[in-house]
């Protein structure tokens, strides 16, 4: 079994989308999307490489090991540390923001 933690930069990207949520009229859709990213990262802990390397067209992601998976519009990066059983999710960007400019 692997171990799930989180980067501070997964809690701030996750207040950012709950304010921006919350500033359109949809208050509470940020702890939806973080129930849904618990019970996405449960299965995890078994099968880390369930969800795929990249997103198209980002070949960077493959140099640094991203995989990503996804949740109510949003990708989820993640990082798999074999030697420490450990699965880092890293962040969560919304499907329509640029990737590029937000993981560089």
């Amino acid at each position: 079994m692997y171990e799930i933690v989180t980067t501070q930069s997964f809690w701030d990207d996750l207040e950012d989308i709950a304010l921006d949520l919350d500033q359109y009229g949809r208050p509470g859709m940020a702890d939806i999307l973080l129930s849904e990213i618990k019970q996405l990262s449960q299965g995890l802990q078994e099968f880390p490489r369930r969800y795929r390397k990249h997103i198209p067209n980002r070949r960077y992601l493959l140099r640094e090991q991203y995989r990503v998976m996804t949740a109510k519009g949003y990708y989820v990066f993640y990082v798999i540390f074999e030697e420490e059983k450990a699965v880092e999710l890293r962040r969560i960007i919304h499907h329509k923001m640029d990737v590029d400019h937000r993981l560089g």
